[in-house]
């Protein structure tokens, strides 16, 4: 029976949901997670959190991550939704292939302790991965947070990962698990993919499927699919699918309107947009962007406008160093602004853009002594309450601790990799949670950051996500 492999000259369907290692894709800062994880497993970082939203790719994810540590780490899977309430110490035992024997939960630990103590002494690196976290009862995640308390000599038994949906946030917000969040110092976040990565993604599916053909997808179903789906690779597998069984029904080698609409009422997500009868909205694309280009125009003419004369010829140099950084052949990341060490010359009084309490919480920071920490935190300070809004900053990693001692660590290995002036320290504290946001340089638009961060080192471009973040919303999470 003919299917739409014949007719496109497919080995295999290249969009069929499943968590297989092949169809793993690196849109979306995705392979800089994997990089990141792989290098804070590696180098004995501690907890690590990841959350995305259903259909995400995050199981796919820790099946790549898997693969990729190899033998270099033993690696114990474990999907929340495989164990019964209270069951995580067993299912973990039964994956080492540790028999416990019945008794309370004190027992079972010390047997747990004694085991993975004696795999350590071996050599043997263990990583534990939680899928599906967000679902873990109270009592699975208090047996969780009292395994890292076996972790907390001088050597690391253990890797613990948390991968969920984003309610995993909110469950360790409880007061009962401060101490299992308090141990998590790497966190990761997927996000959707955005409109012309969802078109990289289509590609890259059908081509490792064997697809050597035209563009099956046009500019127009890639701008519908990556609105209905929502940027979600689940979601967006189902779409394509579905879109090809239409396009083999019809006998069609290219997707039209008429396979969309197919294909979405097909795949029944329940809260899709359904593009509208007729023609393709190219119409509607026209127009919402010249809106945006007008309102665009208007809105950096009123900026510039609200600009006192002050501003303005900082704004000329910020162009003008933007303009001479094009021109240079060096590899360096070359930010705009430089986050250099507070000035002892006065100046004039400019308005403040850090409210009283963010200023507060960097003069407070307790820095251990350490003077080149102090000195980030002022000259961060200072730059988060002269830059504009729009401007942007590269954002390295962000840690669930405020440590001095790890700070300064950073500090001094970053001094042989990077400029250390322009790295920035950020204390933050979203919803009353304290965290510390490292990031690097200081650019006009989120382009020029993008460009930037590909000119870091290779260590830095393996093990970060390096996605930009602009002013404003760090001012907010201040």
């Amino acid at each position: 029976m003919s299917t739409y492999l014949t007719l496109f000259g497919l080995r295999e369907s290249p969009f069929r949901p499943a968590t297989h290692v092949g169809r793993f894709c690196s849109e979306a800062e995705r392979g800089a997670i994997l990089r990141a994880l792989e290098y804070a497993i590696t180098q004995d970082e501690g907890a690590i959190k990841l959350t995305g939203a259903s259909g995400a790719g995050k199981s796919i994810l820790a099946q790549k991550l898997i693969q990729v540590l190899g033998e270099r780490v033993d690696c114990v899977y474990l999907s929340a939704s495989d164990f019964a309430k209270g069951e995580f110490l067993p299912a973990l035992a039964s994956e080492l292939g540790l028999a416990l024997p019945e008794r309370r939960t004190g027992g079972r630990l010390r047997e747990l302790q004694a085991h993975l103590i004696q795999r350590f002494a071996t050599g043997r690196h263990l990583l534990i991965l939680i899928d599906d976290a967000h679902t873990l009862p109270e009592t699975a995640l208090e047996q969780v947070r009292q395994l890292m308390q076996l972790d907390s000599g001088p050597t690391r038994l253990f890797h613990l990962a948390l991968f969920g949906q984003p309610e995993l946030d909110v469950l360790l917000e409880n007061p009962s698990t401060r101490q299992l969040r308090e141990r998590i110092t790497h966190s990761f976040k997927l996000r959707a993919l955005e409109r012309d990565e969802v078109a990289r993604y289509l590609q890259y599916r059908l081509r490792a499927a064997g697809y050597r053909g035209a563009d099956i997808f046009g500019a127009a179903a890639v701008s519908a699919i990556a609105r209905t789906s929502g940027g979600l690779p689940l979601r967006i597998d189902l779409l394509a699918d579905q879109c090809l069984h239409a396009a083999h029904a019809n006998a069609v080698r290219t997707i039209g309107e008429r396979e969309l609409r197919s294909a979405i009422h097909d795949a029944n997500f329940g809260d899709v947009i359904t593009p509208p009868k007729g023609r393709w909205p190219q119409q509607r694309l026209v127009l919402g962007t010249t809106l945006v280009c007008l309102l665009a125009v208007i809105g950096t003419g009123l900026w510039w406008l609200r600009q006192g004369a002050q501003d303005r010829p900082s704004t000329l140099a910020s162009l003008e160093t933007r303009e001479s950084t094009t021109k240079e052949t060096s590899t360096a990341a070359t930010p705009t602004t430089n986050v250099s060490a507070p000035s002892s010359t006065p100046t004039e009084e400019k308005a403040s853009r850090l409210t009283a309490t963010a200023r507060e919480r960097f003069n407070n920071f307790d820095t251990g002594g350490s003077k080149p920490l102090r000195d980030r935190m002022l000259a961060t300070r200072d730059t988060l309450d002269r830059t504009p809004d729009a401007h942007f900053t590269i954002e390295l990693y962000t840690a669930d601790t405020l440590d001095s001692g790890r700070l300064d660590r950073f500090l001094g290995r970053a001094k042989a990799l990077v400029n250390t002036n322009e790295i920035m320290l950020i204390p933050l504290a979203p919803n009353q949670r304290h965290k510390l946001l490292a990031t690097y340089g200081v650019y006009p638009t989120r382009e020029a950051a993008l460009a930037a961060a590909q000119t870091l080192p290779n260590k830095y471009r393996e093990a970060f996500a390096l996605e930009p973040k602009n002013f404003a919303q760090i001012r907010q999470e201040l």
